[in-house]
């Protein structure tokens, strides 16, 4: 079972750490910033058109909440 990534972990990220997988979207990371509790929401996807791995903003965190990024994943992915 994959871990959901939460707010307590989310806002303890450091600058120095891994991207967190976010557990319920395939391919929804996290990936911290240079500020405690910052980072950018990525989608990594593989392009239909072009069959390479790509990877899609979907915002900044905290001002994209965990739902909203996990909402443009879902909507992304379709």
């Amino acid at each position: 079972m994959a871990k959901l990534l939460t707010e307590t972990k989310a806002r303890s990220m450091l600058s120095g750490d891994k991207p967190i997988a976010d557990g319920t979207v395939s391919g929804l990371y996290l990936v911290p910033s240079n500020r405690v509790g910052h980072g950018k929401w990525l989608l990594r996807f593989t392009s239909p058109e072009i069959n390479k791995r790509r990877e899609m903003g979907l915002g900044t965190y905290p001002e994209v909440s965990i739902a909203q990024a996990r909402r443009r994943g879902f909507e992304a992915r379709d």
